[in-house]
């Protein structure tokens, strides 16, 4: 059994090299990036538009549910 979870955490250390971890974390700070420049764009695009402001206190560890439709716009960085 205890083989077993060496051979494992070997092979984990193998698929997953320093280089590999690096790379995938570029991508996702990448993805994260894009994600925020676009809600900067959607909220400069709502300029002049009352929206219903979302703060940080707002939503909880999992997150915010908005169930109506509207405007919305986030007033501070979250």
């Amino acid at each position: 059994m205890k083989s077993n979870l060496v051979w494992k955490a070997t092979l984990c250390s193998i698929l997953i090299s320093p280089a590999l971890f690096v790379d995938i974390h570029d991508r996702i700070e990448y993805k994260l990036n894009r994600v925020v420049r676009d809600i900067e764009i959607i909220s400069n695009s709502l300029n002049g538009v009352e929206c219903t402001p979302i703060t940080a206190r707002m939503i909880g560890p999992d997150g915010l549910v908005i169930a109506t439709p509207g405007h919305y716009c986030l007033t501070e960085n979250v």
